[in-house]
């Protein structure tokens, strides 16, 4: 009971009334650096502000929301929300369950290199532009619409520049020439 004045005090249990202050301003550089060491675990019951930087060397566990501009190595078991965008300079990204969902795009998807798709590609709503070529290398395309041609712009496949084909071409019924 009173004011304790000491160069250093060993103490087993501390409970503190009201807000304690620490005027030591030693920064922390490491676990056994800084104004305040703990050698055990900490818990914070209520919000934690850190004005400097935070850099945690083994795991970190927030019951609540980590607020942050900048953060170089995040392991997220849950959502993570970015404001302005995700930068991978590395590794790529891998989804598993779930797929990609993009919602609002409307700038389209651009992908810059080879796109790898294992299973179908699903394309709905406008439908597909591709400036470039298409190769497929092995397997069919197959227009699954239906829509009955009556002139060279109508159809469920309309090419408006000539086609090469390199070996037979069957029709199955009709067959019109314009200009032959």
């Amino acid at each position: 009971s009173g004011l304790l004045t000491a160069t250093t005090y060993d103490i087993d249990d501390l409970y503190v009334g009201s807000a304690a202050t620490i005027t030591a301003t030693t920064a922390s550089e490491s676990t056994t650096t800084g104004a305040l060491i703990v050698s055990g675990g900490v818990g914070i019951a209520k919000s934690c502000y850190v004005g400097g930087n935070l850099d945690v060397a083994g795991s970190l566990a927030v019951g609540g929301t980590i607020t942050y501009d900048d953060i170089h190595n995040l392991d997220s078991i849950g959502v993570v929300t970015a404001r302005t965008g995700i930068d991978v300079t590395e590794g790529g990204i891998r989804i598993g369950a779930g797929g990609l969902d993009i919602v609002g795009l409307t700038t389209g998807l651009s992908v810059a290199g080879v796109a790898t798709f294992a299973s179908k590609v699903t394309i709905s709503a406008h439908g597909a532009v591709i400036t470039g070529g298409v190769n497929v290398s092995s397997g069919s395309v197959t227009v699954a619409d239906t829509t009955q041609s009556t002139s060279k712009d109508t159809g469920a496949f309309i090419i408006n520049g000539g086609a090469g084909i390199e070996k037979n071409l069957n029709v199955g019924t009709a067959c019109t020439i314009e200009g032959a």
